[in-house]
C-alpha cells in the first residue's frame, strides 16, 4: 500500500461496521451541540443518544451547577499566573474540579468503563452547544470531518461512547486553554500578550521560534511532515513552562496544516547530538506525551531519536 492510498479505518478505507460507528458518534456529537449551558438535569436525561439512564440525580431538580465563570476573550489564555518551576508543589493552588486533564488515573477517560458519574455533564454545565460546535469545526479546519472524528475512534479502538468521551474531553480542553485564539494571534499577537502578562515571556516566547530547537520540514518517505527538534538547545531555565507548552501547542497547529489527505500523521526526529542532563525537562516531557495521547490522537506517525546517548540504553 502506497503512502498516496488511505489505510485501513481512515476515510476512503472503511468496513460497514466501521461506518456505522462513525455514524453513531456523528449522532451523539451532533446532540451535543443542541444542548444548553448549565442544564439542571444531567446530561442523560437531556438525550436519549447520549447514553446512561433517564433518571434525574436526587438534587437535580433543586439545584443547578454553577454558572462557569466568564473568561477575557485573549487575556488570560496566554498567560496563566502559576508558580515558578522551582516552587515546591505545597504552594499550588487547589485543582479547579471541572478540569479535565488527562494525568493520573482519575482523569484517564478509558481508563474505567463503569464511571460513578457522567464526566459530560460538566461539560454541558459550563459550555453551550455553540461554544462546542464553533470549537469542533475549528479543529476540522482545513481537514475532513469524518476524518477528526475516526481518529477518536481509532484512538479508543472503535468504542463510541469512549471515542465520544475524548472527543468532549479535548474540545474542553481547547475551549480552556484558548488553543483557536492562540493560533489566530500568531507569534507576534502572542508574544505581545505574554510581554504585557508578564514583562520577558513575549521575548521568550520569541526566542523558542528563533533558537532552532524545533521546526518543520519534509515530508519523509511516507509523504507525513517532518518536526525536527534539537534536544541540546533546550534549556529547563531558559524559559517557563508555560510559555513552552504555547510554544509548543502553536508549532502543532501549524503542523497540521501541512497534513492532507490521506496523510493524517506526522514523523517526530529527535536529535540528541550534544546532549546533556541540563537539557532534561521531564514536566515538558509529560505534557507533550498527554497532548499526542489525549488532544491530538492518531496524529504522530513515527518517532526517530538521532544520536541517542547511552544513558537512553535498554542493555
Amino acid at each position: 500500500m502506497t503512502a498516496s492510498e488511505p489505510q485501513p479505518g481512515q476515510c476512503g478505507n472503511l468496513t460497514d461496521q466501521q461506518v456505522a460507528h462513525l455514524k453513531e458518534l456523528w449522532v451523539l456529537m451532533l446532540d451535543l451541540f443542541e444542548q444548553t449551558v448549565g442544564g439542571p438535569e444531567p446530561i442523560s436525561t437531556l438525550s436519549p443518544h447520549l447514553g446512561g439512564p433517564r433518571t434525574l440525580s436526587p438534587t437535580s431538580s433543586t439545584s443547578s451547577p454553577p454558572k462557569k465563570e466568564n473568561k477575557p476573550i485573549l487575556g488570560s489564555m496566554l498567560y496563566k499566573v502559576r508558580p515558578k518551576r522551582n516552587q515546591s508543589t505545597s504552594t499550588l493552588s487547589p485543582p479547579n474540579p471541572a478540569s479535565l486533564e488527562d494525568s493520573g488515573e482519575e482523569n484517564d477517560i478509558s481508563s474505567s468503563t463503569t464511571p460513578t458519574t457522567n464526566p459530560l455533564n460538566e461539560i454541558v454545565a459550563h459550555f453551550s452547544g455553540a461554544q462546542l460546535h464553533e470549537t469542533f469545526w475549528n479543529i476540522v479546519g482545513t481537514d475532513n470531518a469524518d476524518g477528526i472524528l475516526l481518529r477518536f475512534l481509532r484512538a479508543r479502538k472503535w468504542d463510541v461512547q469512549k471515542a465520544f468521551h475524548m472527543c468532549c474531553a479535548t474540545l474542553k480542553w481547547r475551549i480552556d486553554e484558548r488553543v483557536d485564539e492562540l493560533v489566530a494571534l500568531g507569534e507576534v499577537g502572542i508574544a505581545e500578550l505574554l510581554e504585557k502578562e508578564d514583562p520577558g515571556q513575549g521575548a521568550a516566547f520569541l526566542k523558542q521560534l528563533e533558537s532552532g530547537k524545533s521546526y518543520l520540514g519534509g515530508p519523509d518517505k511516507g509523504g507525513r511532515p517532518i518536526c525536527f527538534i534539537n534536544v541540546s538547545l533546550h534549556h529547563k531555565e531558559d524559559q517557563s513552562l508555560e510559555t513552552l507548552k504555547k510554544f509548543t501547542v502553536y508549532t502543532m497547529e501549524t503542523a497540521r496544516l501541512f497534513v492532507d489527505q490521506p496523510i493524517e500523521t506526522a514523523c517526530i526526529v529527535f536529535n540528541m547530538t550534544d546532549f546533556s542532563l541540563a537539557c532534561v525537562d521531564m514536566e515538558y516531557v509529560k505534557f507533550l506525551i498527554s497532548c499526542f495521547e489525549a488532544y491530538y490522537p492518531e496524529s504522530l506517525g513515527v518517532c526517530l531519536v538521532h544520536h541517542s546517548p547511552w544513558i537512553f540504553s535498554s542493555e
